[in-house]
């Protein structure tokens, strides 16, 4: 902290350096979070001035982070009053073509001189809520098409929009080929976009094997592809094996036996494409390169042309046969600085490179074509004879981390301040770089033996504590006996989050139990602190104890927090959470816990989804959900998402028996039992009940469009629920107590046979009544019980009398092509319907008993 109190006095004392460095850094925080760059100049000064007058000795965090504390609170403030316009131009900008192209998030955010994730936020924004938009941008979202039609159709892949802009115009849709202009209406897009979309199409499928993998999709294109291409100034030729043959019948031509004694001529010193082109006279670079890769093609398979082109030019057809200008100046490079390699991007700006990726590409390309071509490597060994050594030193950004890292070696410095040092852009970028350096330090001993005269005490692992480590253990000292949160925490020592804080602290920690030298040291500092890492705190004893106190009518966060006296709820739950992580690392404090409240080591093998999933079994055990209700109130998207949830907790608690068995003991209808669930009872009853009024039996197609589900998922989840009632009495108990008459309708329906019910005239159903005088008339009445005593229930008719078999015939169905409801029969004959429930429940049941006597007889039979 003392130094930190010495920059903020050098601040008071006008230090042009510090106070430039400090508004520097200010004016980047602020343009990352998207503040309005006009008013950042007068925000840099009166942070800069708050901070300085603010920081005392009692101040318990480093001075740059105290400065990020006074940011965010203002900008929490600033943001109500530009942060919607500012979002708005953001859009607009999003939304406009410049210069005849739509902007990428990284040029937006160059442009206008923002974060690249603050841009990328703000569109995200916009898109998920549209409606909201609108309000400002009304025509948001045929802007937003625009843009992604933009996109769609300038990018090189074969996409299924260009394939069917091609079906259009070769006539493969709607059996027609649609011109331009008629393409032009279709798609709502003025001719000049329509004809540079439509030439894109046909453009792309020269790249790759894009014209293969569309004539494999659409043979039929084959005789018309190459036409229609050639209409609008695209040449399909060369990207067809069939037209190549026909190309290799062809000779060279004057201009091209040109093209190969230019070539020949200037084979030292190679011309660029363009100057070839100027030389050639040819209209583009593009017409040259073209030109040349007719003549290999021609070459292909026809060992005149191969002769009469090796005799022009002996290089032409050696794949990649001479290096370039740029690639021997790279050469040249790397040999003059093979005993100290230059990193990537030295190299890329002594070569006058865009950035060092675009040199890495070129350099990887390089190297491929002398691993490919024996001549090359011979070329280019030649000029640096150690580029293929594996054995590389250390470049110069490698030497200068072991030198900073030698010359702070008593007091590390952290990540963050190397990165600073070194002038790399992110703290990652660093880690990356030495976690790099370390491989190669350990796969090489010419390496390793450099970096040790550099740096010797690389491996050694008694290292000193770092200036953060010593900060973090003085604060925990300081603070052990208040209740304090971890964010508080990671605040205070300057960590990015309580997560980097957690980490550092564990790392300490297994420093420690390497190096002895670092216990000795730490434990100085802070005596308790192996205690700290291994045990439980009296406040988190606490917590256990009040939550088993109420484990019955849990609290919610807010009132534990009030309880135990924490500042917030939020603090109360990242105490929680360090107790959870400490029990993952150690297994003396999870039996500890056991000891005081095993329930809470089911709370962390549980996610809180899984919870909601045991609740709400629990709460409908007697009346269990179907699948797609428990994804609907899960908020699943769909009921795929819900079947995978089901098999990871399954998998979950095969492989953890004990904590299968802990929820078993509180959750006992976890233990698997058949059931029908709400869906399936449902579609039983639509299956096979009639009601009062219905002319026939619905079909697997009415009652799917009934309850909004597919033929086959009707049909399913029936043969499901019948097979559970046959299979299990819990089942068959279930169905009879919520529909009682389910076995007796189910025997109806499966003995139901529509030819054998005979249809009746309104007459003849309205006359029913006068049953003993029809029967004796040839009529349909007396089919219909012709029919009812020629069936399984003929045993059954021995019993009833004329106009009990009547009403049987319509209950069972032997009338009018359906079983009549008990209602319904009841209306024709004037009668009660409990009568007639009573009578034809008496009827199934008889036979039903009969039909199990003659299968018993027959089982008893056969083994005799």
């Amino acid at each position: 902290m003392e130094i930190d109190l010495k920059i903020v006095d050098a601040i008071k004392n006008n230090d042009l350096n510090r106070i430039n460095f400090f508004k520097q850094e200010i004016a980047k925080e602020l343009r990352n979070k998207g503040i309005d760059i006009e008013k950042i100049d007068s925000l840099c000064e009166e942070i800069l001035m708050e901070a300085v007058n603010g920081y005392t000795k009692e101040t318990p965090i480093r001075f740059l982070f105290y400065i990020k504390k006074i940011i965010n609170s203002k900008v929490s403030t600033l943001k109500n009053d530009f942060l919607k316009e500012k979002e708005i131009d953001i859009l607009k900008f999003y939304l406009t073509k410049h210069n005849g192209y739509y902007l990428n998030t990284y040029y937006i955010a160059k442009k206008l001189k923002l974060s690249e994730e603050f841009i990328y936020n703000t569109v995200n924004k916009a898109i998920k809520n549209k409606e909201e938009t609108k309000k400002y941008l009304p025509n948001f979202e045929n802007d937003l098409k625009q843009r992604r039609d933009f996109f769609e159709y300038n990018n090189d892949s074969l996409t299924n929009a260009k394939i069917k802009l091609i079906l259009y115009y070769t006539g493969k849709i709607d059996n027609k080929c649609y011109t331009v202009e008629e393409l032009k209406d279709i798609y709502n897009w003025p001719l000049e976009i329509m004809k540079k979309r439509l030439r894109k199409s046909f453009a792309v499928l020269k790249r790759d094997n894009n014209l293969d993998k569309l004539l494999e999709k659409e043979p039929s294109l084959k005789d018309i592809i190459y036409d229609k291409a050639k209409e609008i100034g695209i040449d399909l030729i060369m990207n067809n094996h069939a037209n190549k043959e026909k190309i290799s019948t062809l000779g060279l031509t004057d201009k091209e036996r040109d093209i190969l004694i230019l070539l020949e001529k200037n084979k030292d010193k190679p011309l660029t494409n363009k100057k070839m082109a100027e030389l050639l006279g040819y209209n583009t670079t593009k017409a040259y390169t073209y030109a040349k890769s007719l003549i290999k093609a021609k070459a292909k398979g026809n060992e005149e042309i191969i002769k009469e082109v090796n005799e022009l030019h002996p290089d032409f057809l050696r794949k990649n046969s001479i290096l370039t200008k740029k690639e021997i100046k790279i050469l040249k490079l790397l040999d003059e600085h093979s005993k100290v390699p230059l990193s990537n991007k030295e190299m890329a700006e002594l070569l006058e490179y865009k950035n060092k990726e675009t040199y890495t590409a070129v350099k990887t390309a390089l190297l491929k074509k002398i691993r490919e071509d024996e001549k090359v490597k011979e070329e280019a060994l030649k000029i640096c004879p150690n580029l293929l050594n594996k054995e590389v030193l250390l470049n110069s950004k490698e030497i200068e981390i072991l030198k900073l890292l030698n010359k702070h070696k008593n007091k590390p410095l952290t990540d963050q301040e190397m990165a600073r040092l070194l002038e790399y852009k992110y703290n990652y970028s660093y880690i990356t770089a030495k976690y790099r350096l370390l491989k190669k330090i350990e796969k090489n001993e010419n390496v390793k033996a450099l970096a040790l005269k550099i740096y010797p005490e690389l491996f050694d692992k008694d290292q000193v504590l770092t200036s953060r480590e010593t900060m973090m253990l003085k604060i925990l000292k300081e603070t052990e006996n208040r209740i304090i949160s971890d964010e508080e925490l990671a605040e205070m020592i300057g960590f990015r989050n309580k997560d980097a804080y957690n980490y550092a602290k564990r790392k300490l920690y297994k420093k420690i139990e390497e190096s002895e030298k670092i216990k000795e040291e730490a434990l100085k500092i802070y005596p308790d602190f192996i205690n700290y890492m291994k045990s439980l705190t009296i406040r988190e004893i606490e917590i256990l104890s009040i939550l088993k106190e109420h484990q019955d009518n849990p609290l919610s966060n807010e009132e534990m927090a009030k309880l135990l006296g924490y500042k917030n709820e939020k603090t109360y739950n990242s105490a929680k959470s360090t107790l959870k992580r400490k029990i993952k690392d150690n297994d003396e404090i999870a039996a500890k816990i056991k000891e005081i409240y095993p329930e809470f080591l089911e709370e962390i093998d549980l996610t809180d989804k899984e919870k909601k999933v045991l609740n709400l079994l629990s709460e409908h055990q007697d009346n269990p959900l179907s699948n797609e209700e428990m994804a609907k109130l899960l908020g699943y998207k769909n009921i795929n998402s819900y079947f995978r949830f089901k098999k990871n907790m399954s998998k979950k608690l095969s492989e953890n028996i004990e904590l299968k068995e802990r929820l078993l003991s509180k959750y006992p209808f976890l233990e698997r039992k058949v059931t029908l669930t709400n869906n399936e009872i449902t579609i039983l009853k639509e299956y096979y009940h009639i009601n009062s009024g219905q002319t026939s039996y619905k079909s697997t197609n009415e009652i799917a469009n009934d309850l909004n589900y597919s033929y086959q998922t009707i049909y399913s989840f029936k043969e499901k629920a019948l097979k559970k009632i046959t299979s299990d009495t819990t089942c068959k108990e279930q169905i009879i107590r919520v529909y009682p008459h389910f076995e007796d309708d189910l025997m109806i329906k499966n003995n139901y046979s529509s030819k054998n019910s005979i249809n009746l005239t309104e007459t003849e159903l309205s006359n029913v009544k006068n049953y003993q005088n029809l029967i004796n008339k040839k009529d349909s009445i007396k089919k219909g019980l012709e029919a009812l005593n020629n069936s399984i229930f003929k045993d059954f008719m021995e019993f009833c009398s004329l106009k009990e078999q009547l009403i049987l015939a319509f209950s069972l169905g032997f009338f009018n092509k359906h079983p009549f409801n008990s209602k319904d029969v009841a209306d024709i004959f004037n009668i009660d319907e409990i009568s007639v429930i009573n009578l034809t429940h008496e009827c199934l049941s008889f036979t039903r008993n009969r039909l199990e006597q003659k299968d018993k007889t027959k089982v008893k039979s056969s083994f005799q």
